[in-house]
């Protein structure tokens, strides 16, 4: 009797070797979709961490304006509070990891990217200064890709009125109660900005003094 040689066909290893390729690309599929997934929850959890430290910014530092006089430039009048619908600028402490002790002049403002149609939030800071205008920083961005930002202040009704909402403050003196602050990102996902109303602790929502306004 004649044996049968051992071994495997051409046939059989050419079927193995194309078992093998679909389980590569199987692999390989699933490592891509595993890191993918692993990149898009990082930026997520980034994100959501840089939403959590803007807003406990807003409310501690924003929140905690001081009813102190600066110059906003050469020859203008000094005031409080300087607030228009994309930038606002006040005096308050600095978070110890971006300024000395003391109080300083703080812009918050929305910028548009150069080249597109969002904008980012910035800061800028500068010690305060009663009589002259202080070199300021160079901007902290805070958040980028707003596609729509902007703010309002809440101002003392008159005589039996309603407090009412407005898009500017240009009174010299004083603080609105309350700011309201809009940022809409362009992120994708879960992740937003959600709107916030910040009370100043120290606003009084009029243009008189908090000095003269309690002693009346």
């Amino acid at each position: 009797m004649r044996c049968r040689a051992s071994g495997f066909t051409l046939l059989e290893v050419l079927l193995a070797l194309v078992l093998m390729a679909m389980t590569m690309v199987g692999v390989w599929g699933a490592l891509r979709t595993g890191a993918r997934l692993t990149r898009s929850a990082e930026a997520s959890t980034e994100r959501s961490d840089r939403v959590r430290a803007v807003q406990a910014f807003l409310r501690n530092y924003l929140g905690g304006a001081q009813p102190q006089a600066f110059v906003p430039a050469k020859d203008q009048s000094a005031r409080m509070f300087r607030g228009d619908p994309l930038i606002i600028t006040y005096v308050a402490p600095m978070p110890a990891q971006l300024g000395d002790g003391g109080l300083f002049v703080q812009t918050l403002q929305f910028v548009r990217e150069q080249g597109s149609n969002a904008y980012t939030l910035q800061l800028i800071y500068a010690p305060l200064s009663s009589d002259t205008v202080s070199p300021a920083s160079k901007p902290e961005v805070l958040l980028q890709r707003v596609s729509n930002g902007g703010f309002e202040y809440l101002i003392a009704g008159q005589g039996n009125q309603p407090a009412k909402w407005q898009r500017t403050w240009h009174n010299t003196n004083g603080l609105p109660l309350a700011v309201h602050v809009v940022a809409d990102t362009d992120w994708g996902g879960r992740v937003g900005f959600p709107e916030m109303l910040i009370p100043l602790r120290a606003g009084n929502g009029s243009g008189v003094p908090i000095s003269l306004g309690a002693g009346q």
